[in-house]
């Protein structure tokens, strides 16, 4: 789940967070290395994103469950990158 409120401030900023709901994921240490995955996931794919991510700010939501290996969550976020990319050039 990606959820996108626009930057009026500052045109040239892409802050991105995550979050993973306790609903799926029980235990804290769970839900921590979840989280780290992400952000390594992000990282990874930092200059893919700010070429297809407009400015503002985004939260992106782990609804799964856990354990989750990071090409599960590379390959997802790839896709909901490229979904973002569809959506973006259509607008």
């Amino acid at each position: 789940r990606l959820r996108f409120i626009e930057n009026k401030e500052n045109r040239n900023c892409v802050s991105i967070g995550v979050g993973v709901s306790k609903r799926f994921v029980f235990l804290a240490h769970n839900r921590n290395r979840v989280k780290r995955q992400m952000r390594a996931v992000i990282k990874n794919k930092e200059a893919d994103l700010l070429e297809v991510l407009p400015a503002g700010y985004y939260m992106f939501l782990f609804g799964g469950s856990a354990p989750v290996s990071t090409a599960v969550l590379t390959l997802d976020f790839v896709q909901l990158v490229e979904k973002i990319s569809r959506l973006h050039s259509e607008s």
